[in-house]
């Protein structure tokens, strides 16, 4: 069960809504590939021994491979958006978790 899917679960057991499922943003249909694709190289991220380390290049190339995602401009804006997003959570986790 996901974090979201255990916080929906109290809110319908309890009627009130927790706080990160009202703030939680929507995705638009075209970024839950993205999105998928995060959840999946995130669990393939190491640890520093001061947090949480970045996903390696080599796992994305890798998962591009395993969705047969073709070479070209498609790859390099995997590439960019995960970079993108695994910045964003690496800040998030040093300023909340640091």
């Amino acid at each position: 069960m996901s974090d979201g899917e255990f916080l929906q679960k109290i809110a319908s057991k309890t009627g009130v809504q927790p706080s990160a499922i009202a703030a939680r943003p929507e995705l638009q249909l075209h970024e839950l590939p993205f999105w998928q694709a995060f959840n999946t190289l995130h669990l393939s991220r190491s640890s520093t021994g001061f947090g949480p380390g970045a996903i390696p290049l080599s796992e994305i190339v890798i998962y591009a491979d395993l969705i047969q995602l073709p070479s070209g401009e498609e790859r390099e804006e995997l590439v960019q958006m995960m970079r993108a997003m695994d910045g964003a959570y690496l800040t998030w986790m040093r300023d909340n978790h640091g």
